[in-house]
């Protein structure tokens, strides 16, 4: 399956999980609980309410999916600009980025430094180093 039909599929049981009647109000997670961490990047280009480039709207409608579903140990949390730290990225069963790119100067990735403080080669050290950590993580599984 290659992966446009996979994220196709995803989204179709997202939105099947949203037809689905919600509970009144969701239980707290148990401390064990997945957890699925939502990152989008800052509006940073489009004109507003383009939905294109609404990578936060995006994401809550996700999480939102999710929060309704009727999962059992499974929660979710959101951020918006920057991915967490690490220590906390380290806890997570899945990470979903939404983001612009980072090779143009009007945009702005949750990852990646703007283009314009790169070498237009590599990364800085810090980046880099966070990059290698993501890369464990998916290795892991995340």
């Amino acid at each position: 399956m290659n992966r446009r039909l996979k994220c196709c599929a995803i989204a179709a049981l997202v939105g099947m999980a949203c037809v689905s009647p919600a509970p009144a109000q969701n239980p707290p997670a148990p401390p064990n609980a997945k957890t699925i961490v939502f990152v989008s990047g800052p509006k940073d280009h489009g004109r507003i309410g383009n939905a294109r480039h609404e990578y936060q709207r995006d994401l809550a409608v996700l999480k939102y999916c999710i929060d309704n579903a009727n999962l059992k140990d499974v929660r979710t949390v959101e951020f918006n600009g920057k991915a967490p730290s690490m220590r906390f990225l380290n806890n997570a069963a899945a990470i979903v980025l939404h983001s612009s790119g980072d090779r143009i100067p009007e945009e702005t990735h949750a990852l990646f430094p703007q283009d314009a403080v790169t070498d237009h080669k590599s990364y800085d050290p810090y980046t880099t180093e966070r990059l290698n950590q993501f890369d464990q993580l998916m290795k892991k599984g995340v």
